[in-house]
């Protein structure tokens, strides 16, 4: 009898090419960390004063209390492909049409959408949009708010939406979505202009960014099938730009006694300054696939 039995397990083996006997298993399985801090106060940076103070390009000083930047998640995108044909057209990312922003990566957030910069030249051409081309393979979940600054920063693991297993395809690109920037600070200016009249203001940010995403392209697509390993993790590094905080005259807003802040409501313009610069920070990305 015995015989027998192993004689029908090879025979569905053999029928079955490429098929396990563990039920529920992807073409890959899913794994991620993800390390925040802001640039400006990384150990050796030179705006970083021995008094704790951070010089912005302008030689305004900050002393920043809290610097907390809200994920909504991270996900894992495969891009296919569609022609658009719009030889002679232009698109300046620098100067998006009306309802896009934060334009970086080979895309613009547009009215909640990530929109190829092909697409919105076809648009500026007057030709037909393509198709959308990303699809979501996976979504990672961040379990809290990234605080930015210095002994703070810890990586985080971070956790599937669903299982973690991944069908057979390929993958192109990581998006790290983006919701609300929060500060606490203080600025003064102890330079020759003295622009704040020898005062010391404190800061409140409080600036949505509605999904707004940093992209890291992969420099070959991901293959999830069989020929390669099954765990795939993903250690994302998220350095918020050490100019973040430069192109704001802070001279000019408008202060509450002796407090700034800066909303949807107040200052409005400083808030899409230092929102365009956090969008020029450069999502890094390492991947280790193993067995």
């Amino acid at each position: 009898m015995r015989p027998l039995i192993l004689t029908f397990l090879l025979a569905a083996g053999l029928a079955c090419p490429g098929c396990t006997l563990e039920d529920g298993d992807g073409f890959a399985h899913l794994s991620g960390k993800l390390y925040s801090i802001f640039s400006g106060v990384a150990p050796g940076n030179s705006r970083l004063q021995s008094d704790g103070w951070f010089k912005t390009a302008d030689s305004f000083e900050l002393k920043l209390d809290k610097l907390t930047l809200q994920l909504r998640y991270l996900r894992l995108q495969s891009e296919g492909s569609a022609a658009v044909s719009s030889a002679g057209c232009s698109f300046d990312p620098s100067n998006p049409p009306a309802g896009c922003g934060l334009c970086h990566g080979g895309h613009c957030h547009c009215d909640g959408k990530l929109v190829s910069y092909e697409d919105l030249k076809a648009r500026a051409c007057g030709g037909a949009t393509a198709s959308a081309t990303l699809s979501t393979l996976k979504l990672l979940l961040v379990p809290r708010d990234q605080e930015l600054l210095g002994s703070g920063t810890q990586n985080w693991d971070l956790a599937c939406a669903g299982s973690c297993e991944l069908k057979q395809g390929s993958a192109s690109q990581l998006s790290v979505e983006l919701e609300k920037l929060s500060m606490a600070a203080q600025v003064r200016d102890r330079s020759a202009a003295d622009r704040l009249g020898g005062k010391t203001y404190k800061v409140m940010l409080s600036w949505p960014l509605a999904g707004a995403a940093l992209t890291h392209k992969f420099k070959s697509s991901l293959s999830l099938d069989r020929d390669h390993p099954h765990m795939l993790d993903l250690a994302v590094m998220l350095p918020v730009s050490d100019k973040l905080l430069d192109g704001i005259e802070w001279h000019k807003l408008i202060a509450d006694k002796d407090t700034i802040n800066i909303d949807s409501t107040k200052n409005k313009t400083a808030g899409q300054t230092i929102a365009t610069s956090l969008a020029g920070s450069t999502l890094k990305l390492v991947v280790t696939r193993e067995e």
